[in-house]
C-alpha cells in the first residue's frame, strides 16, 4: 500500500479537517496517511518526522496560514526530493518555490465543499503516484543538500531573536585559534536554528567542533551553506523549536588555522577585531570578544582601542591586556543600551 504523510498544523479544526476529509479521500485511492502526530518514538520529533518522510511514497501538505512546522516539515520534502501535493485556503500561503507544484485550494465556508475537495485529492493523488517525478519539490537544485540550505536561508528570513554573544578566542603563536562561544537568546518568534559566520585573516582550515544545546543538554547537528578559503558559515539545527519568548543558550566550539594574521601582526603592530551587525531579525542586546594571545615577550604591552561602537563616548578607549597565568587577555565589550545593528570594531596594537 501506497503511503502519504501528511504536512499540516495541528489541533482544533485542523484535526477533525485530517481525520474527516483527508484521511478518507487518500484511503479511497488505497493510500494510507500518516501525520506527525501518529508517530509514537522514542527519539526526537524532527528525526522521527524526518524518517516518515523518507519512508512515505509522496507527501500532502495545507499550508494555510503558513505555520512554522509545516514549513519546516516541507523543507524536508524538499530536501529528500519527494513528491508533493499542495492544498491551501488561500493561493497567497504557498511559498514561491512551491508553485510549480500541483495545488488544490479549498473553502470551508462553501456548503459541500468537502466532497469535491476529496474527489480532486483522490485524482491528484493517483497522478502523483503515476509520475512522480513531475511532482517534485525540487526539479532544478542538483542534490539534497544544496536544496536543505536553501531552504534553512528562507527560514532564517523569517527569524527573530535577540542575542547576547561571548566569544572566547585563544590563540597560539601561528595565529590558529580556538573560539569558544556562549550564545544567550530570547525568541522572538519560532527559532529552527542559528547562523555563525568564522573569518579568517589568511586562508586556512576551519572546523567545527561542537554545537551543545545547554537547556536539554544535547549536542546539535549543523549543516555548512558557505564556505570559502578563509571563511565559514553554518547553520546549527534545533532538535526542538524554540518558541516565542523562550529563552535558551548554546555553546559552540570551532577550531580555526588563521584566525589572526600573526606575521602581519608583529609586523605592523595593529590588527583589528570586528563584529558585523546582522541585519534580518536579529537584534544583539551584547557582544564582546575575549581574545587570549600567549605570554610570551612578544606579545607584552598587547592593548586595544575602539574603533567604533554603538555608544558614541566610547570610541578611542583604550582597554589594556590582563595578565593570566598563561595569556594575555584582552576584553573587549560592544554592549550598548538598547538592542542595536551596528558593525562595532577595535584595533589590537602592540607598543
Amino acid at each position: 500500500m501506497a503511503t502519504c504523510f501528511v504536512i499540516m498544523p495541528f489541533g482544533g479544526y485542523f484535526d477533525g479537517y485530517y481525520t474527516d476529509v483527508i484521511r478518507p479521500a487518500l484511503a479511497s485511492v488505497g493510500v494510507q496517511s500518516i501525520r506527525a502526530d501518529e508517530i509514537y518514538g522514542t527519539g526526537a520529533i524532527a528525526e522521527d518526522i524526518h524518517k516518515g518522510i523518507e519512508a512515505s511514497d509522496f507527501c500532502l501538505a495545507d499550508v494555510t496560514s503558513r505555520n512554522p512546522n509545516v514549513s519546516y516539515e516541507l523543507g524536508m520534502a524538499h530536501a529528500l526530493r519527494k513528491p508533493v501535493l499542495l492544498v491551501t485556503q488561500s493561493v497567497d500561503d504557498v511559498p514561491f518555490d512551491y508553485r510549480h507544484l500541483r495545488l488544490i485550494s479549498y473553502d470551508p465556508k462553501l456548503s459541500g465543499w468537502q466532497r469535491e475537495f476529496q474527489k480532486k485529492v483522490a485524482q491528484t493523488a493517483n497522478e502523483v503516484l503515476k509520475n512522480p517525478s513531475a511532482n517534485l519539490a525540487l526539479r532544478s537544485i542538483p542534490t539534497a543538500e544544496d536544496a536543505m540550505r536553501k531552504h534553512l536561508r528562507n527560514i532564517f528570513d523569517v527569524t527573530s531573536y535577540d542575542l547576547a554573544r561571548t566569544n572566547h578566542i585563544y590563540c597560539d603563536e601561528h595565529g590558529n585559534c580556538e573560539i569558544k562561544t556562549s550564545w544567550k537568546i530570547r525568541a522572538n518568534s519560532a527559532v529552527f536554528h542559528l547562523c555563525h559566520n568564522v573569518v579568517l585573516d589568511i586562508p586556512g582550515r576551519i572546523v567545527v567542533n561542537r554545537v551543545y544545546d545547554k537547556i536539554n543538554a544535547r549536542d546539535l547537528d549543523y549543516v555548512v551553506v558557505d564556505k570559502g578559503k578563509a571563511y565559514l558559515s553554518y547553520f546549527f539545527l534545533f532538535k526542538q523549536f524554540k518558541a516565542p519568548g523562550q529563552k535558551f543558550e548554546v555553546e559552540t566550539d570551532v577550531s580555526a588555522e588563521g584566525y589572526i594574521d600573526i606575521p602581519r601582526f608583529l609586523d605592523t603592530r595593529e590588527t583589528m577585531m570586528s563584529t558585523q551587525a546582522v541585519a534580518l531579525g536579529m537584534r544583539y542586546i551584547m557582544k564582546s570578544d575575549w581574545l587570549y594571545l600567549p605570554k610570551t615577550p612578544i606579545f607584552q604591552g598587547l592593548h586595544a582601542e575602539y574603533i567604533s561602537h554603538p555608544r558614541s563616548n566610547i570610541v578611542g578607549t583604550q582597554i589594556a591586556a590582563v595578565e593570566t597565568p598563561d595569556h594575555y587577555l584582552l576584553q573587549m565589550s560592544y554592549d550598548a543600551d538598547a538592542p542595536y545593528q551596528q558593525e562595532t570594531a577595535a584595533s589590537i596594537r602592540l607598543p
